[in-house]
């Protein structure tokens, strides 16, 4: 029932895994696609649930990486709001720290799931 509620799903995405919304990767990216006129992801098991899981922990990973790299913009903006308020840039500063922090760590466990999951596609 879920398996084919996924595979309704797929076909109604006419690029397959090459077209994505702001570089977000589809929840099917680690499966095998059949292309023919629709794309349709071949759910051939139970084990296909981590392939899908791991797209999901990348795609999320990725929203993460947008939030931070909106955070680094509204640091800046605060910082340059701050005119000489030395709280304000000290609060600005920390911000875009801790933003850039988390861009660091979100890029690095992107890299980690990808190249997991293509060892498990290939």
């Amino acid at each position: 029932m879920i398996l084919n509620i996924l595979q309704i799903l797929a076909r109604a995405d006419p690029g397959c895994v090459q077209n994505s919304f702001l570089g977000l990767p589809h929840w099917y990216k680690y499966l095998r696609v059949r292309e023919t006129t629709e794309c349709v992801p071949e759910i051939t098991g139970i084990n296909d649930i981590w392939l899908i899981g791991l797209a999901l922990v990348e795609l999320l990973l990725r929203i993460a990486v947008l939030v931070a790299i909106g955070y680094v913009i509204w640091s800046g903006i605060r910082y340059s709001e701050s005119r000489g308020n030395v709280e304000k840039a000290t609060k600005a500063k920390n911000t875009l720290v801790d933003a850039v922090t988390g861009l660091i760590i979100a890029l690095s466990a992107i890299a980690i799931v990808s190249f997991i999951g293509s060892r498990f596609t290939q």
